[in-house]
C-alpha cells in the first residue's frame, strides 16, 4: 500500500498541467519519493518529475512503479486547483489509484485505475544524462519565455546559438527575421542546433522564477532542468529539428 501526502499541491499540479499538454502516459513512481516519467507519442520530447522528500510525508510506502494515464490524472489535478491537502494512495491489489483533496470543509476522492504500458518503453533518463551535450549554461526562466516569445512571432522552430559569452536565438519566416540574445559570461563554445517552439514553450511553462540549466549540442537533444532542490527537480529532453541553421557568419549582424 502507498499513502502519501503532497506538501505543496499547487506545486505538483502546475507540473502536471505542463507534462499533460505533451505526454498521454508516463510511470508514477514511489519509493521514498515521488517520480514521474514518459515521452510524449511522437518521441520527440522526454520528461521526468521528482519530489523529494522536503515535498511530501509519506504514512505508508513502497518501491512500486505504477503505469499511469497522466491525461485523465491531470483532469483530476485541475478539479483540486484550490485543494488544501492532497493525498496519493495506491492499492496493489486492485491496481487503482486513490487521489484525494480537500477544499475547506469539503473532501474530494478520485479514483483511476493503473494501465498497461510495456516497462521497456520507459525512457533510459540516466543514459540521456550522460549524452556529450558540450553547450551548457544557465537561464532565468522570465528570459528564456521571452526570447522564446520573440521567436515565435516569425516561425515554429527556432535556432539557438553559443559564443563570445553571448546566447542567441533566431527564428526565420519568409523576408523577415528575429534575433534576439542576452549575454553571458563564460559561454564560450560556437554551438548552433533548431529546436521546436512549441515544444519549448510547454516545457517552460510551468517555470516560474526558476532559474535554468540548458544543455545541448549540435544536432543533438536539449536538456532543460529545473532544480527545485536538492532532492526535487523537473527535467526535460527534447530532440532536434533537423533544418539547417543560418546564422550569418559576422557576428556583428546580430
Amino acid at each position: 500500500m502507498i499513502d502519501y501526502e503532497i506538501t505543496e499541491p499547487a506545486l505538483f499540479i502546475k507540473k502536471l498541467e505542463a507534462i499533460e499538454k505533451m505526454i498521454d502516459e508516463g510511470w508514477l513512481q514511489f519509493g521514498g519519493r515521488i517520480r514521474i516519467v514518459g515521452l510524449d507519442p511522437s518521441r520527440i520530447a522526454i520528461f521526468e518529475l521528482i519530489f523529494g522528500e522536503e515535498f511530501i510525508e509519506i504514512h505508508e510506502d513502497d518501491d512500486i512503479s505504477v503505469p499511469i494515464n497522466i491525461f485523465d490524472l491531470s483532469k483530476i489535478m485541475v478539479r483540486l486547483k484550490t485543494t488544501e491537502t492532497l493525498r496519493l494512495v495506491y492499492d496493489e491489489e486492485t491496481y487503482r489509484l486513490k487521489v484525494i483533496g480537500k477544499i475547506k470543509n469539503r473532501k474530494k476522492t478520485f479514483n483511476i485505475p493503473a494501465v498497461d504500458i510495456a516497462t521497456e518503453e520507459e525512457p533510459p533518463i540516466d543514459k540521456l544524462l550522460g549524452m556529450d551535450l558540450p553547450a551548457l549554461f544557465w537561464i532565468e526562466a522570465s528570459d528564456l519565455k521571452d526570447m522564446i516569445a520573440d521567436c515565435e512571432i516569425y516561425s515554429e522552430c527556432l535556432d539557438i546559438k553559443t559564443g563570445d559569452n553571448t546566447i542567441m536565438f533566431k527564428a526565420d519566416y519568409p523576408n523577415a527575421d528575429v534575433t534576439t540574445e542576452i549575454e553571458m559570461e563564460g559561454v564560450v563554445e560556437d554551438i548552433i542546433s533548431s529546436y521546436s517552439i512549441r515544444f519549448l514553450k510547454i516545457m517552460v511553462g510551468c517555470m516560474i522564477g526558476s532559474k535554468l540549466l540548458i544543455r545541448y549540442g549540435a544536432g543533438k537533444p536539449m536538456i532543460i532542468i529545473d532544480k527545485m532542490s536538492e532532492e526535487s527537480r523537473m527535467l526535460w529532453f527534447l530532440a532536434p529539428r533537423v533544418v539547417e541553421a543560418d546564422f550569418p557568419e559576422d557576428d556583428d549582424e546580430f
